[in-house]
């Protein structure tokens, strides 16, 4: 490795190596939250009750940040502990 960096006129410094972990690292977080909230939402889909593959690929391809965010506004209820507490909406009696 020493040899070809050597070739190529690129030594390979500690500040080089830094730089590079960092880059990688900045690239590699937000790829890897992407992939874990799709994850996350193909999963709750499922329990939910719904076709867990549709809504991550609806997820991940209507602007990433806001199709996360109206799943969690527009998903069901899974079970009667969750209906409970939500609060519950009441119509006016006249």
């Amino acid at each position: 490795m020493e040899d070809l960096s050597h070739a190529l006129g690129m030594e390979a410094s500690p500040i080089v190596w830094l730089s590079t972990a960092t880059l990688l690292l900045v690239l590699a977080l937000p790829v890897a939250v992407y992939g874990w909230s799709l994850l996350w939402t193909y999963i709750d889909a499922e329990r939910r009750g719904r076709n867990g593959l549709f809504v991550a690929a609806l997820v991940g391809l209507i602007a990433w940040p806001v199709g996360l965010t109206v799943w969690l506004l527009v998903r069901p209820c899974s079970s009667g502990s969750e209906m409970r507490a939500r609060p519950q909406r009441r119509g006016v009696i006249s």
